[in-house]
Protein backbone atom coordinates (compact mmCIF):
# COMPACT_ATOMS: atom_id res chain seq x y z
CA UNK A 1 0.00 0.00 0.00
CA UNK A 2 1.13 3.52 -0.82
CA UNK A 3 0.80 6.39 1.56
CA UNK A 4 -0.90 9.62 0.55
CA UNK A 5 2.45 11.37 0.20
CA UNK A 6 3.74 8.62 -2.11
CA UNK A 7 0.60 8.83 -4.24
CA UNK A 8 1.05 12.60 -4.60
CA UNK A 9 4.69 12.15 -5.53
CA UNK A 10 3.82 9.49 -8.12
CA UNK A 11 1.10 11.72 -9.58
CA UNK A 12 3.52 14.67 -9.88
CA UNK A 13 6.10 12.42 -11.49
CA UNK A 14 3.49 11.21 -13.98
CA UNK A 15 2.56 14.77 -14.94
CA UNK A 16 6.24 15.65 -15.32
CA UNK A 17 6.78 12.69 -17.64
CA UNK A 18 3.70 13.65 -19.67
CA UNK A 19 4.93 17.23 -19.98
CA UNK A 20 8.39 16.10 -21.11
CA UNK A 21 7.01 13.71 -23.75
CA UNK A 22 4.50 16.29 -24.98
CA UNK A 23 7.10 19.03 -25.32
CA UNK A 24 9.55 16.72 -27.09
CA UNK A 25 6.82 15.65 -29.51
CA UNK A 26 5.86 19.27 -30.21
CA UNK A 27 9.49 20.19 -30.90
CA UNK A 28 9.97 17.25 -33.28
CA UNK A 29 6.79 18.15 -35.17
CA UNK A 30 7.87 21.80 -35.44
CA UNK A 31 11.27 20.79 -36.83
CA UNK A 32 9.61 18.50 -39.37
CA UNK A 33 7.24 21.24 -40.50
CA UNK A 34 10.12 23.71 -40.87
CA UNK A 35 12.12 21.24 -42.96
CA UNK A 36 9.11 20.56 -45.18
CA UNK A 37 8.44 24.29 -45.62
CA UNK A 38 12.00 25.14 -46.61
CA UNK A 39 12.20 22.22 -49.06
CA UNK A 40 9.29 23.38 -51.21
CA UNK A 41 10.19 23.35 -54.89
CA UNK A 42 10.93 26.67 -56.57
CA UNK A 43 11.64 27.44 -60.20
CA UNK A 44 15.28 26.80 -61.03
CA UNK A 45 16.09 24.72 -57.94
CA UNK A 46 17.74 21.38 -58.70
CA UNK A 47 15.73 18.18 -58.41
CA UNK A 48 16.72 14.53 -58.60
CA UNK A 49 13.72 12.62 -60.00
CA UNK A 50 13.02 13.52 -63.60
CA UNK A 51 9.38 14.04 -64.62
CA UNK A 52 8.31 14.23 -60.96
CA UNK A 53 5.56 16.72 -60.18
CA UNK A 54 4.96 18.81 -57.08
CA UNK A 55 3.20 21.99 -56.02
CA UNK A 56 4.99 25.18 -55.06
CA UNK A 57 4.09 27.42 -52.12
CA UNK A 58 1.35 29.11 -54.17
CA UNK A 59 -0.18 25.78 -55.23
CA UNK A 60 0.99 25.89 -58.85
CA UNK A 61 2.12 22.64 -60.46
CA UNK A 62 5.84 22.24 -61.10
CA UNK A 63 7.73 19.39 -62.68
CA UNK A 64 11.31 18.20 -62.71
CA UNK A 65 12.68 18.70 -66.20
CA UNK A 66 16.18 18.64 -67.73
CA UNK A 67 17.68 22.07 -68.35
CA UNK A 68 18.20 23.35 -71.85
CA UNK A 69 21.93 23.94 -71.30
CA UNK A 70 22.90 20.52 -69.93
CA UNK A 71 20.67 17.52 -70.43
CA UNK A 72 22.07 15.70 -67.36
CA UNK A 73 20.95 18.42 -64.90
CA UNK A 74 17.30 18.66 -63.89
CA UNK A 75 15.57 21.63 -62.28
CA UNK A 76 12.04 22.47 -61.13
CA UNK A 77 10.01 24.25 -63.82
CA UNK A 78 6.41 25.36 -63.98
CA UNK A 79 4.24 22.86 -65.81
CA UNK A 80 2.64 24.09 -69.03
CA UNK A 81 -0.73 25.66 -68.33
CA UNK A 82 0.01 26.12 -64.61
Amino acid sequence: MCTTAEKKANRKLGFLRLAMVSSATAIIIAIGMAVAYFNLPAAGHPCSVRNATARDAAGRTMWCNPTAEASHDAVWQYAPGA
